[in-house]
């Protein structure tokens, strides 16, 4: 092994200049470790590059989105854009109700606390006088 065998990579990459490139392939064709590199280096290359879909396959594909038709592909995210802005009036308009269901809620506990009151005071009356005539 010795300096030429480090620009394999440089080589497989395709980084050398002319001049490095043609003192490499000379080299190349006497070490059997680059070669053995190179080689290693391909079949990685090759493992990790996907197979391409076949034609039939991607043709099948584009005539079923041809086959939806454009209604479908601009009718799908203008609902879902309506329902979004829908929404977003619901919450706005709704927004100042929520705060007079709570004043509504306060009104009403309020109500209720005099009502117990009242019944309270009415029961000890009743009780009182059921004590004193007894």
């Amino acid at each position: 092994m010795n300096r030429e065998c480090e620009n394999v990579s440089l080589y497989f990459y395709g980084e050398l200049d002319p001049a490095h490139t043609a003192a490499f392939e000379k080299h190349l064709q006497s070490c059997a470790h680059c070669q053995k590199d190179l080689a290693f280096l391909r079949q990685m290359q090759q493992a990790l590059v996907p197979a391409a879909a076949p034609q039939h396959a991607v043709q099948a594909a584009l005539d079923a989105r041809r086959r939806t038709g454009w209604w479908r592909r601009v009718l799908r995210p203008a609902l879902a854009t309506g329902l979004v802005v829908a929404l977003g009036v619901f919450f706005f308009v709704s927004g100042p109700r929520m705060h007079r269901l709570a004043d509504d809620r306060t009104d009403l506990m309020a109500s209720i606390s005099v009502e117990a009151d009242d019944e309270y005071n009415s029961f000890a009356a009743d009780f009182e006088a059921f004590e004193n005539k007894f």
